[in-house]
């Protein structure tokens, strides 16, 4: 379980102070990530890990996107690695209304792989996409690197939640929306 170690050590990083502001410049090709108290540039999780796979988004044409193994995802990486896409039809969906809004930010939230994320920015829009699974932060992260993306992604990794779905599942506490109201980030 190499990612649960690195978030231990990550905790234990500095933080950037409540009153230090990031700014949209100052993320742009960059993941973020947040605590209860400080938010933390954190561009140390774009390291390949042994289990990162290159596969390529038939659109636009030969994108480089990292996924997962299919033995380890077998529904979003399988479909990428196997099809080059997932949820196609969504995917061209959307695409046709940011072409109405040009200068509109995409929020990708529950972002996976970045199958939308990596999409939008390669086709020349400005991405946020949030995911609180580190994998997939750094999934999405060396996806905009090795596409160029770096000046139209941002990858968020637990942003507005301190606890990630794992350990939820591990301790069995609930967290509905409701008990996480006064948690959540302001920005």
């Amino acid at each position: 379980m190499k990612i649960r170690k690195y978030l231990e050590l990550t905790n234990k990083r500095r933080c950037l102070p409540e009153k230090s502001k990031l700014t949209d410049y100052s993320t742009i090709g960059k993941v973020i990530t947040r605590n209860m108290t400080h938010w933390r540039i954190a561009d140390d999780i774009c390291q390949h890990g042994e289990d990162f796979v290159l596969a390529h988004l038939k659109f636009p044409p030969n994108t480089p996107i990292y996924v997962y193994t299919e033995q380890v995802d077998q529904y979003v990486s399988k479909s990428v690695i196997n099809r080059g896409g997932q949820e196609t039809t969504n995917v061209a969906i959307i695409v046709d209304y940011m072409k109405r809004f040009p200068n509109a930010v995409f929020l990708d939230i529950g972002a996976n792989v970045g199958v939308f994320a990596i999409t939008l920015a390669t086709l020349g829009f400005r991405v946020i996409a949030f995911d609180c699974q580190i994998g997939n932060a750094a999934r999405i992260c060396a996806s905009m690197k090795a596409g160029g993306l770096t000046d139209k992604l941002t990858s968020c990794s637990q942003c507005c939640f301190q606890r990630t779905p794992e350990s939820i599942i591990e301790d069995g506490k609930t967290e509905h929306w409701n008990d996480m109201v006064g948690q959540i980030s302001t920005w």
